[in-house]
């Protein structure tokens, strides 16, 4: 079996100096050794980047790239990159290639690989063993402290803990976890998002706005974004009472025509009347998704002209 490896950069791929973490010169090639028995690497040196600085330039060639391949030469793809946003990659990824017909997975590290303590190479050699398993789709692997290795989908991957470096699941179940040679799948393979028909070029912006008390929504400025994600308290809701409340907000946004998707609503038979007033004042609904999921979703569709 042939795995492409794209390389991305992140702590994966760097090294120590005296003084601190930098960038690194193809650190990553010390992953592919001889304990991957019937295995052969293809690694492509797409770029090398911290993942904080990672944007649009860097999605665009790395989705771009992605598209054109011929998915048949491979047994599936290896994608290694920064942990700060790992969840975001995985989420946007996630809805592009929801309906992909190989075994694409991203990992991390949370240390650089001369660190005797990181995790990257479990989580590499997990992802390899996912990838043996040829379950179609887009996931993601990484191995808590004190945990075993797991998968996650790309959409419900949430974003790491700034006190442990843990991730987790939105659904708090991922999709399997990994133990040496051995993959125990926790539910069968589903499709949580269609792939868009057309995948865009990403140049619109998306502002993500998280709520908090006190939040006063007129301090925005919103012109030059071509949308807006509000995500909500957890009972779906948000302040509406103040002169400087959502549904204010909503008012503005619809008459610049920018939308406004609230997340992440519940499957529910009523919702709170805060929760009305956002509806009846042009909040468009998001379900069961975390914040890196909503964001993606509403760049997916402000770059695909759909709203």
């Amino acid at each position: 079996m042939k795995i492409l490896v794209l390389k991305t950069g992140g702590t994966i791929g760097s090294a120590y100096t005296k003084t601190e973490i930098t960038k690194g010169n193809n650190i990553e090639d010390i992953l592919y050794n001889d304990s991957f028995l019937g295995i052969t690497f293809e690694p492509v040196n797409l770029m090398n980047v911290f993942s904080e600085n990672i944007g649009f330039l860097q999605w665009n060639i790395l989705i771009n790239f992605i598209k054109k391949l011929d998915l048949t030469k491979y047994g599936g793809i290896i994608i290694t990159h920064g942990s700060d946003t790992l969840s975001y990659t995985s989420a946007l990824l996630g809805n592009l290639f929801s309906g992909i017909k190989t075994t694409l997975v991203l990992t991390a590290s949370d240390k650089p690989l001369e660190n005797p303590s990181t995790n990257g190479y479990i989580n590499f050699s997990a992802s390899v063993r996912l990838v043996q398993e040829q379950v179609k789709g887009v996931f993601t692997v990484w191995k808590n402290e004190n945990e075993n290795a797991k998968a996650y989908y790309g959409t419900d991957l949430c974003e790491a803990d700034p006190f442990s470096d843990s991730f987790t699941s939105f659904r708090k179940m991922p999709f399997g976890k990994i133990i040496g040679n051995q993959l125990t799948i926790n539910e069968k393979p589903v499709i949580l998002n269609k792939s868009p028909q057309v995948i865009p070029t990403f140049k619109n912006q998306v502002l993500l706005i998280r709520c908090y008390p006190q939040i006063d929504f007129s301090g925005y400025r919103i012109e030059n974004y071509s949308a807006i994600v509000v995500y909500l308290y957890h009972s779906c809701t948000a302040p509406t009472d103040s002169e400087s409340s959502i549904c204010e907000f909503l008012g503005l946004c619809k008459k610049l025509d920018i939308p406004v998707y609230l997340a992440s609503f519940k499957d529910e038979d009523k919702y709170y009347e805060t929760t009305n007033k956002m509806l009846k004042s042009g909040g468009i609904p998001l379900f069961n998704c975390s914040p890196e999921n909503a964001y993606s979703q509403a760049l997916i569709k402000v770059n695909s002209n759909l709203k």
